[in-house]
C-alpha cells in the first residue's frame, strides 16, 4: 500500500515524495564529499516546508564568534575552517532553537509560533453557528488544481451532520490566476470496510449540487458559498463534498485552456482526522482507481505495519473544506 501511496491521484502528494528523495540523494552526495563541512537545511517542523534565509549564530566558549544567513533555496555549508562549538538559530514568527556543534543535525526543524491569515484555516463561527472542520496550517505543497472529474474529496459523517442545519461550506484556494467556474456537489455515500485493513467510499446519488459558481481573478485563500439561500435539505446520510471544475475564461468570456501554473488550486491543510478519500494510480496500468480511499487511514496503517511507527504528520492532510451552520439541541 506505501507503493500505492507514492501514485495517488494528487500530484502535490508525488511531488512532495520526490522533493524528500530528491533531498535525501542530495545529502547523500554532498556527505560523501564534503565530509569535513559543516551542512544543514532548515526545515518547517509542522508542513516539512524549505525555510529560506534563517539567521545563525556562531559560538566558542560562550562567546560570539560570527552571524550568519543560511541559504534561500538549498543547503547552507560552511567552510571547514570555521572553528566554533555551538549554534543558534532564530526567525522573525519561529521559536529560537540551539545545538552543540557535535549534534548539529543535517535537517534542522523549527517550529512556527506567529502564523499569516493565508497560513492557517481559523473558525469564524459567530455566536450559535456550528463549525464543522478543522483549525490547522495548509500544507502548501499539496495544493491541488480543480478537477472537471474530481479525483478527492471530503467526507462529513451523518453522525456530525446530525447537529447542525448547514447553511453555508467554505473552502480555501492559493491564489486566482484565471477566472474560474465551478460547482460544489454533495454525493450520499457509505463507508466500506474497514480503517484496518482498506477503506472505501461507496458514492451513491447526488444529494445536493450548487449552481454554477464563479472564482474571479486575483481572489485568494477563504471563499464562502451560500447553501441556506439554494434550500439545501437536511442529510439523513454520510455526505461527500468535491469542487467540480466547470471551465476557465479570459476577460472577454471566452472558454480557455490555462497553463498549468495559471490553474486554480484548492488548499490542503494538516488533518488529524479520517476523512480525505481520494482515487489512486495503479502502478502497472498508470489508470486511476474507480474507487476512493481512505487516504489518512491508509497511511497511518502502512507506516504502522512497515515501519513500526507513526507518520510524520505533514503527511496527514485534507481538503481545506468546512461546514457552518445553527447547532441543532
Amino acid at each position: 500500500m506505501i507503493k500505492h501511496h507514492f501514485d495517488t491521484a494528487s500530484k502535490s502528494t508525488s511531488k512532495r515524495y520526490r522533493f524528500e528523495i530528491f533531498f535525501l540523494l542530495f545529502v547523500f552526495l554532498l556527505s560523501s564529499n564534503l565530509v569535513v563541512c559543516q551542512k544543514f537545511i532548515p526545515l518547517d517542523d509542522d508542513v516539512m516546508e524549505f525555510i529560506p534565509t534563517v539567521s545563525f549564530d556562531l559560538f566558542y566558549k560562550k562567546k560570539l564568534l560570527q552571524t550568519g544567513l543560511t541559504s534561500r533555496d538549498t543547503l547552507t555549508i560552511l567552510d571547514a575552517a570555521v572553528v566554533f562549538d555551538s549554534i543558534h538559530f532564530r526567525k522573525e514568527g519561529f521559536r529560537s532553537k540551539g545545538f552543540l556543534k557535535d549534534s548539529l543535525p543535517e535537517v534542522v526543524f523549527l517550529q512556527k509560533e506567529v502564523f499569516e491569515l493565508d497560513e492557517v484555516v481559523l473558525n469564524t463561527a459567530v455566536k450559535k453557528e456550528t463549525f464543522l472542520g478543522e483549525n490547522s496550517r495548509f500544507v502548501r505543497k499539496r495544493s491541488t488544481s480543480f478537477q472537471a472529474e474530481p479525483t478527492a474529496g471530503i467526507m462529513f459523517f451523518r453522525e456530525e451532520l446530525a447537529t447542525i442545519d448547514v447553511t453555508k461550506l467554505r473552502f480555501f484556494v492559493e491564489k486566482v490566476s484565471v477566472k474560474t467556474n465551478y460547482k460544489i456537489k454533495f454525493y450520499a455515500c457509505e463507508l466500506v470496510g474497514s480503517i484496518l485493513t482498506h477503506n472505501e467510499v461507496k458514492i451513491g446519488a447526488v444529494f445536493f449540487e450548487s449552481p454554477v459558481l464563479q472564482l474571479e481573478k486575483e481572489i485568494k485563500n477563504e471563499v464562502i458559498v451560500d447553501l441556506e439561500s439554494g434550500g439545501f435539505p437536511k442529510p439523513k446520510s454520510n455526505l461527500f463534498v468535491v469542487i467540480e471544475l466547470v471551465s476557465y475564461e479570459d476577460e472577454t468570456g471566452q472558454i480557455i485552456s490555462p497553463e498549468p501554473n495559471k490553474l486554480t488550486k484548492l488548499k490542503y491543510q494538516l488533518s488529524k482526522k479520517m476523512n480525505y478519500f481520494a482515487k489512486l494510480r495503479e502502478v502497472r496500468t498508470h489508470s486511476l482507481t474507480t474507487y476512493f480511499i481512505n487516504i489518512n487511514a491508509m497511511i497511518r496503517r502502512d507506516f504502522n505495519f512497515m515501519f513500526k511507527k507513526t507518520p510524520h504528520r505533514s503527511s496527514l492532510v485534507t481538503p481545506a473544506i468546512s461546514l457552518y451552520g445553527a447547532g441543532v439541541d
